[in-house]
């Protein structure tokens, strides 16, 4: 999202996010702002990845969904989704890593490639591109 310079030559967009801590990360919120205006005018959809999916008791999807739907708003969204993540110890930072543990956060891979790729699949006829 950094890196977008124009959205100009896309008919659609697809945005993706990953969570942090209970948190959507900032870029996804500076680039909804930027292209606003350009992002109202063509299909979105738009996806978060974190624990919370495999960790409800830490987060909650709920949350993390009405959050990801905030940070869009006046965006309207035609496909929006959060799948589970990737919680590496060894990526954390010594306070991540102890929250981690006194939190009893699972750790590891939870990435459901079925699901995201059935998800993938699905937007090309919702996007209507």
């Amino acid at each position: 999202m950094r890196t977008v310079t124009s959205l100009e030559s896309y008919d659609a967009v697809v945005i993706g996010a990953p969570v942090y801590m209970g948190r959507l990360v900032d870029d996804i919120t500076d680039f909804a702002k930027r292209y606003k205006s350009e992002l109202q005018k063509k299909p979105v959809a738009a996806f978060a990845a974190g624990i919370a999916p495999v960790a409800p008791k830490v987060e909650s999807v709920d949350t993390v969904m009405e959050n990801l739907r905030k940070v869009l708003d006046p965006i309207q969204t035609i496909a929006v989704t959060m799948f589970a993540g990737t919680l590496d110890p060894a990526q954390q930072s010594f306070i991540e890593r102890t929250m981690t543990k006194l939190l009893n956060v699972p750790t590891g891979d939870f990435r459901d490639w079925t699901a995201i790729t059935a998800w993938a699949r699905e937007l090309s006829s919702v996007l209507k591109v």
